[in-house]
Parts: structure tokens; C-alpha cells; sequence
């Protein structure tokens, strides 16, 4: 059954105007989809390595790295410049 609703997703995300062939839906299914699980569940498993290893030694490249997660680098490059001057 999902097999069958993904392959319906994937040949409406296609846009296609031709009537839904199954076999066709569900190759683009695989191209669409795989490639899209398969980088989520990478990045689920670098994020939990990451989790398991010690944190960096030096504190001024690590909040750089924190204030670019939050998405304020200036704040971050700031600090690291000032702390190298």
C-alpha cells in the first residue's frame, strides 16, 4: 500500500500530463525518494556520532560554530577575531 501511494505522490510531484503509469510512477518514486532518505538518515547518524564525541578544546572555534548554527556568524566572527588579534 505505500509502495502505491508513493508512486502516486512521485507522478504528482512529476506533473505529468499523461495518465499515471504505475511502473513509470514508481521508478520516479525511487529516483524522488531514495536519494531523500537516504541523505535523512545520514545526517541522523552524523548527528548522533557527533553527540558521542568530546567537544573541541579550544571554546572560541566552538562558539563560532554555535553562533553559525543559530545563523549570527557575525557575532561569531567577532569574537573569534578579537580573541586572535
Amino acid at each position: 500500500m505505500i509502495a502505491f501511494v508513493l508512486a502516486h505522490w512521485a507522478y504528482l510531484l512529476t506533473g505529468s500530463p499523461a495518465p499515471l503509469d504505475w511502473g513509470h510512477a514508481a521508478r520516479d518514486a525511487l529516483e524522488i525518494f531514495l536519494p531523500l532518505v537516504a541523505l535523512a538518515l545520514l545526517l541522523l547518524e552524523l548527528e548522533r556520532l557527533r553527540l558521542l564525541c568530546p567537544q573541541p578544546r579550544h571554546l572560541t572555534s566552538n562558539l563560532l560554530v554555535q553562533d553559525l548554527s543559530r545563523g549570527d556568524a557575525g557575532a561569531g566572527l567577532q569574537r573569534y577575531r578579537g580573541s586572535h588579534a
